[in-house]
């Protein structure tokens, strides 16, 4: 609910904000990895 207002409250301006991601995410994917190899998961079978 409190987000839902959030979102509203930024929705007007939202092209001003800017999104920075903090952790790599796998190329395959594109799941944020917390540990092990920098560009592929766990989680993908094939690397």
């Amino acid at each position: 609910m409190v987000m839902q207002k959030v979102g509203q409250n930024i929705l007007p301006t939202r092209e001003n904000f800017l999104v920075a991601r903090l952790r790599s995410s796998c190329m395959h994917c594109r799941e944020v990895i917390v540990s092990g190899k920098r560009w592929f998961c766990t989680e993908c079978e094939k690397f």
